[in-house]
């Protein structure tokens, strides 16, 4: 069976954050807790990702993730590193070949956008 080498080193502990929904004046409202639960995680950065954002090249805060099947992992869940840094998982997460063994998701830091953008306007 297909086992990819990622597992063999998951060393990064994270904290899984999972949203709650409230209804706010007819929007829903995503809520993060304080604490989570502990994963440990394979964290492959590959140096971020180039975007443009108001006619700049900025690089945003990527990671690429690989860990255990987990069916409460999804879109709108945040991980937060031991560092303090929160990072979203951008789109669905893969189930490699479908067998609810181990999972793939893309990460982006929160804070990664703000900084280029302030940058930006205060010059």
């Amino acid at each position: 069976m297909y086992r990819p080498k990622e597992m063999d080193e998951l060393d990064t502990a994270v904290t899984l954050l999972i949203p709650t929904v409230s209804d706010y004046c007819g929007t829903p409202k995503l809520t993060y807790p304080e604490d989570g639960d502990l994963l440990f995680v394979n964290w492959k950065t590959y140096g971020g990702t180039e975007a443009v954002i108001d006619k700049q090249i900025v690089i945003i805060d990527t990671a690429q993730v690989t860990t255990w099947y987990d069916p409460r992992i999804k879109k709108a869940c945040r991980l937060r590193l031991d560092s303090g840094e929160l990072y979203e998982i951008i789109g669905k997460p893969e189930d490699v070949n479908g067998r609810h063994i181990f999972m793939r998701f893309k990460v982006q830091n929160v804070e990664s956008l703000t900084p280029a953008l302030e940058g930006d306007r205060s010059g």
